[in-house]
């Protein structure tokens, strides 16, 4: 996807696995302090502290400050197999979901998907 007109390059999403809702936001940038406040914000906050995180190997999602911040809260985080996406494949398959709906959103706008 091309840069939003608010200069927003990426989309982090979570999925319950139980439920199957989706959470997704735009970020700039993805960093260590981005995915803890997506995770207290879009997750605790609204949902309380979910028992396991399991994410890909990224260094943001795996850096010391998420998984003491995940620790502190009684959260187990558990990584996926790297370069396997079908191992976390209901993210993947909402990750197709999302594209797909922003793609038919933004076909005469490209820079408006935020």
């Amino acid at each position: 996807l091309p840069s939003s007109s608010k200069n927003h390059r990426y989309i982090i999403v979570a999925i319950d696995y139980f439920t199957k809702w989706v959470e997704a936001i735009p970020l700039k940038e993805v960093d260590q302090k981005e995915i803890i406040d997506f995770i207290k914000d879009h997750i605790i906050v609204r949902f309380g502290i979910p028992q396991t995180i399991t994410t890909d190997q990224g260094t943001d999602f795996t850096g010391r400050k998420v998984v003491q911040y995940d620790q502190s809260r009684g959260m187990k985080l558990v990584t996926s197999t790297p370069y396997y996406a079908q191992a976390n494949g209901q993210v993947e398959a909402a990750n197709k979901v999302i594209i797909s709906l922003i793609k038919k959103h933004i076909s005469r706008k490209p820079r408006n998907w935020h």
